[in-house]
């Protein structure tokens, strides 16, 4: 019978002192060396990183899209039917160099952009290397006040006509905004970028160059504080974390 069995060979399962394995104990297995947890943040932020990325991407395809809705749309359609009388010569006025905005990007930097997916340690360089080149949204900034003005003159006439043979949802004033906001976007998708690639301890000096650009030199350098105030008061009112109060009359 069982019960004269030796007590030596009966295990106690209500013994919690008892050396016996407990299947249900993961503490053995759950502990990670610092290494492993390293590679965990490493690997995270690297992610994170990556859909800074793909925002940045996607973002461009819309830009660029939204730039084709004002010169290929409201541009090639004023020019085919031409312009009321009392608006003449006041239509490059308008749009400004949005159509060498529209080309770069479309037939160039989307391009070099969707690359950067590949090989993401490229996108530092890209910007840095045509930071000259972005320099034309100082001239389209300098010029958005004036456009803004003629625009209100005829956006529930002329431009809300145009607006409707289109087919557009969004107004002109939605669009020629565009390139403002860009920028705006550039500087934090580049400043997430760059704070994800420091948490994963990656090689961040070329960045750390185009945070200074972003920062300092383009492409606001030489645009007055109060283009800047009536830019984003156009944009939403956020002028306070584009303009330097050092900058302020």
């Amino acid at each position: 019978a069982l019960e004269d069995r030796p007590s030596s060979l009966l295990v106690d399962q209500g013994d919690s002192s008892s050396p016996s394995f407990n299947p249900s104990d993961n503490s053995l297995l759950s502990s990670s060396s610092p290494i492993d947890e390293m590679e965990e943040r490493k690997s995270s932020s690297l992610k994170r990183r990556h859909y800074v990325l793909q925002e940045l991407v996607e973002t461009e395809r819309d830009y660029v899209r939204d730039l084709g809705y004002v010169v290929e749309g409201y541009m090639a359609l004023m020019k085919e039917d031409g312009v009321p009388d009392d608006m003449k010569g006041k239509d490059k006025i308008v749009f400004g160099n949005i159509h060498q905005i529209y080309d770069w990007h479309r037939d160039f930097f989307l391009g070099e952009l969707e690359k950067c997916l590949e090989d993401p340690e490229k996108l530092g360089s890209l910007f840095v290397k045509h930071e000259r080149r972005l320099h034309m949204y100082i001239v389209y900034c300098q010029n958005k006040p004036k456009s803004e003005h003629i625009v209100s003159e005829y956006i529930d006439t002329f431009f809300e006509d145009l607006k409707q043979r289109l087919g557009h949802r969004l107004q002109l004033t939605d669009l020629l905004i565009k390139p403002v906001q860009r920028i705006m976007k550039y500087q934090l998708l580049l400043k997430d970028f760059l704070k994800y690639s420091k948490k994963a301890s990656l090689d961040t000096s070329e960045l750390e160059v185009l945070a200074s650009l972003a920062m300092e030199a383009w492409p606001w350098e030489g645009v007055s504080a109060a283009v800047w105030i009536a830019l984003c008061k156009l944009e939403g009112g956020r002028e306070r974390n584009w303009v330097s109060t050092s900058d302020l009359p």
